[in-house]
């Protein structure tokens, strides 16, 4: 019986989701790569393989959609001193195949993405280093070691300090003294750091083969030892026995470190990819694998329940001249990161699409306006002025003007000799009658 209303419930749910109104129908690919058959059915219960519009089949774990500030050889990984030069250990499981093989990719739209290839390496990074801080970031596409050419660049040979065009963001950079730590995830600079640290650094791309093996030079082995005071001797590179998986240090007291070989799947194994274009930006996640079962073989589409992310720490830097080696870094608390909230008992966690938590977020937006607050009323239009003729206006203006007082006559003073008769005589004028 209970089964009975699990089932219905599922097929209840699935009917709604497809009948919801806007939702985006999801469009798949099914031809494959060659490379891809190699790959595909160990790393689809860990990520979601997607058709990428411009680009083509790539890979993208699940950990993408939980923590947004995930970068590949950072976290849940740490590196080994082999005979092979510096080899990315890396904890997820499916960690031999992305950090080994192929190149990496971070979209504007989709995140991080993985372009399988068969050719291995102890680790496909660019290096910087400058003052008491290092970093590295995955080698492009179209980026390829020959072991005659060195390295080309889509088809052209570049030099050892080429750059490929890599930005500040696709680097993680620690200090010098943390490069041997064994999760440098929780020992990563800030981004304003890393922004600032960038543009003083050198590069390093030294790579070579070395009886038909790539080797991977990267930051000195010498400065490393001295700035760690660590006994980095080198260790054995073996391919993975029968039945194995990738062996590493945990405490680097380990004679080897395995590789692991990709296989073409003895029968033909059906695959297919989501579409992610103008039409469909977001890469829809199916449920994620819990590290408890992580060991385990699994069908692709078999349904498993969700894991958090472990939270991160960055170290944060005030901008200050840099400290020496062996001072101390301060490590600030676990950055603040994106959780997807726990799901019901007996249901399964799927992934948001960015464009739905924008839309649901607009929605819990507070009002302009309260519902009682009325907008106030328009202002009565102003009366027209009517039209006066400029005589009139004239004439208006000269009634309402005041009258101007009248202006008393001037008095006249009499001369000698004078008869006019309302002359007015002066008195040396009655002198000079008297005499």
């Amino acid at each position: 019986m209970k089964l009975s209303k699990t089932i219905l419930t599922g097929v209840f749910l699935a009917f709604a989701l497809s009948a919801t109104p806007g939702r985006a129908q999801t469009d798949y690919s099914t031809d494959a790569p060659e490379d891809v058959n190699y790959f595909y059915g160990d790393l689809s219960p860990y990520g979601q393989w997607v058709d990428l519009e411009g680009y083509g089949w790539c890979w993208q774990p699940s950990v993408v959609a939980t923590n947004p500030g995930w970068q590949p050889y950072c976290d849940d990984g740490h590196w080994v001193y082999t005979d092979a030069g510096w080899f990315w250990q890396s904890d997820y499981d499916w960690g031999w195949a992305p950090f080994h093989y192929g190149r990496w990719l971070r979209h504007q739209n989709a995140g991080w993405v993985w372009f399988p290839d068969r050719v291995w390496g102890p680790a496909w990074v660019t290096w910087r280093t400058g003052g008491n801080d290092c970093g590295w970031a995955p080698l492009p596409l179209h980026a390829v070691f020959d072991a005659n050419a060195g390295f080309l660049y889509n088809g052209v040979r570049v030099g050892a300090n080429f750059d490929f065009g890599l930005p500040a963001n696709c680097f993680t950079f620690v200090a010098l003294g943390d490069f041997c730590a064994p999760d440098l995830g929780h020992h990563r600079l800030g981004q304003p750091d890393v922004d600032r640290i960038y543009a003083h650094t050198s590069i390093i791309n030294d790579y070579r083969f070395v009886d038909k093996t790539v080797v991977n030079r990267g930051i000195p082995v010498e400065r490393v030892a001295a700035v760690t005071h660590a006994n980095l001797r080198p260790i054995a590179i073996r391919d993975e026995p029968a039945g194995g998986g990738e062996h590493g240090p945990g405490n680097g007291a380990v004679a080897a470190v395995y590789r692991r070989t990709p296989r073409m799947p003895d029968k033909p194994v059906e695959v297919r990819a989501v579409k992610v274009d103008e039409q469909h930006p977001i890469v829809q996640h199916g449920p994620m694998l819990p590290a408890s079962d992580e060991h385990r073989n699994m069908a692709p589409n078999e349904p498993v329940r969700p894991v958090e992310a472990p939270p991160k720490q960055t170290v944060e830097r005030a901008p200050q001249p840099k400290p020496d080696a062996g001072q101390p870094v301060e490590i600030i608390g676990p950055e603040p990161e994106w959780k997807e909230p726990p799901a019901p008992p007996g249901s399964l966690a799927t992934h948001t699409p960015r464009s739905q938590q924008v839309a649901d977020q607009a929605h819990a937006l507070p009002p302009l306006f309260k519902p009682h607050d009325a907008p106030p009323p328009p202002e009565p239009p102003a009366k027209p002025i009517p039209h006066v003729p400029r005589s009139q206006a004239v004439a208006n203006q000269a009634h309402a003007l005041p009258p101007l007082a009248e202006k008393p006559p001037p008095v006249e003073l009499a001369k000698p000799g004078n008869s006019h008769p309302d002359a007015v005589a002066s008195p040396r004028d009655n002198e000079q009658q008297k005499h």
